[in-house]
């Protein structure tokens, strides 16, 4: 309720419903401050958006092991999809 008057507001409405847990919060936060990264790179000049491009390549790499990995125990993909961390998508 605390964050419901800042702009994390709208990414906090959970409509399901119930309760909120923890791992779909945290989400949802890394799902706000990937938006707020791709503004900064839409507006910034090339030597910052070309460090803003590297700085997301980690978190890339480690959704790349878990699909690996999920894969390798053979882990339902959609569970493996709803564990990625949203900083690391493809699709900047």
């Amino acid at each position: 309720m605390s964050l419901d008057e800042t702009d994390y507001g709208q990414y906090l409405h959970n409509p399901e419903g119930g309760n909120l847990d923890v791992n779909w919060l945290k989400k949802r936060l890394y799902s706000k401050l990937k938006d707020e990264i791709i503004y900064l790179k839409a507006q910034a000049s090339q030597p910052l958006s070309t460090f803003l491009d590297k700085m997301m390549h980690c978190y890339q790499i480690e959704n790349v092991v878990s699909i690996i990995m999920g894969a390798r125990h053979g882990q339902d993909p959609a569970i493996t999809k709803s564990s990625l961390n949203p900083l690391g998508e493809f699709n900047f």
